[in-house]
């Protein structure tokens, strides 16, 4: 009996496996290289929308020599459709994405870097799904002090009809136009950027993944190799 129950599982295994989203979406990869160290990429996050992908990171070059907010845009395919950096006059430092339905609100913080720590602001940025900006944002709290770059930091960012910005010291909740709702001692102002195209260099590659159904004949051959072993 339990040779029968052992026979059935092993048939039925591949179909429930089949039903896994993992296994479906089990297609390429795709990495983003550079061959001179003066460019410098790093991903944070990425989001299928089901049209595209979106990714997110931070990237250096020699035209920006400062850390900025990069962004790229994928198709189905794993094919590059654009990539480029968020520029401004500061370092941007992205922390953390959350995703919506058709965008990313990406939270960082921005200013002088080594070069001037004095200047230090929080910055957030929606990036919609094909790569386009609507608005980005940089925003005061308040704070001063010779070495304030250095002690931003973002802990955490909630969306849910509007933002909630989570740092260091405090919250700040933003609408999802950026504009700030609370508190009344946050200031923000528009993020004057440049979009500067990147040419990261993309290597895709395919993934070899078996067809579901080669899952069943494999379980039906491991029993009759136990079966005959049995024996």
């Amino acid at each position: 009996m339990k040779w029968i129950s052992l026979f059935v599982m092993l048939l039925i295994l591949p179909w429930v496996v089949a039903g896994n989203d993992v296994v479906k979406e089990c297609s390429w990869i795709v990495t983003f290289n550079s061959t001179s160290p003066w460019f410098c990429v790093n991903v944070i996050d990425y989001h299928d929308f089901g049209s595209n992908v979106l990714v997110i990171g931070s990237a250096k070059m020699p035209a920006h020599p400062r850390d900025s907010l990069w962004m790229a845009v994928l198709d189905r395919d794993g094919n590059l459709v654009v990539q480029k950096v968020i520029a401004s006059e500061y370092y941007m430092v992205p922390k953390v994405v959350v995703f919506l339905n058709d965008s990313a609100i990406v939270a960082g913080i921005a200013g002088g870097g080594s070069d001037a720590p004095w200047i230090g602001y929080y910055f957030v940025a929606r990036i919609l799904k094909d790569g386009r900006v609507p608005w980005a944002k940089y925003y005061t709290t308040g704070l001063s002090g010779d070495d304030i770059f250095w002690t931003l930091n973002v802990t955490g960012l909630e969306c849910q009809g509007k933002c909630i910005v989570n740092t260091e010291s405090s919250s700040f909740v933003i609408r999802l136009d950026g504009e700030v709702i609370a508190p009344e001692n946050i200031t923000g102002f528009t993020l004057n950027y440049e979009e500067i195209p990147t040419n990261f260099t993309v290597s895709r590659s395919e993934l070899k993944c078996f067809p579901w159904w080669t899952l069943g004949v494999i379980s039906v051959l491991a029993l009759i190799v136990i079966l005959r072993w049995r024996r």
